[in-house]
């Protein structure tokens, strides 16, 4: 790998903060308050798809925590999100391991 070549590495997003979640506080320091769509950041991945898809629904208070199933920090890394494909529901199920740069 060359030097312009980022370096990307998969992290669970427990592995930032546990003393976040060691109080059950999934969303940050002031919860689901602290969901602002200017916390995206691009970087190298690749992924401005599904950033500007997450900052589009962020825009609006309380839209990011209706969309997922459970309430709350799951300790397995699993959760159910509410999606709509033409105006149909499903549940799509992910968990919490993000591409990192470095």
């Amino acid at each position: 790998m060359d030097q312009l070549t980022p370096y990307i590495s998969w992290k669970r997003l427990s592995d930032f903060s546990s003393n976040q979640f060691d109080q059950g506080n999934f969303w940050g320091p002031n919860g689901i308050s602290s969901v602002n769509p200017q916390d995206i950041n691009q970087g190298y991945i690749g992924n401005c798809w599904i950033m500007a898809a997450m900052s589009a629904i962020a825009e609006i208070p309380g839209r990011v925590d209706d969309i997922f199933v459970n309430d709350g920090y799951s300790d397995s890394g699993i959760y159910a999100v509410q999606m709509y494909t033409l105006g149909v529901p499903f549940t799509q199920i992910v968990d919490d391991w993000l591409p990192m740069n470095g």
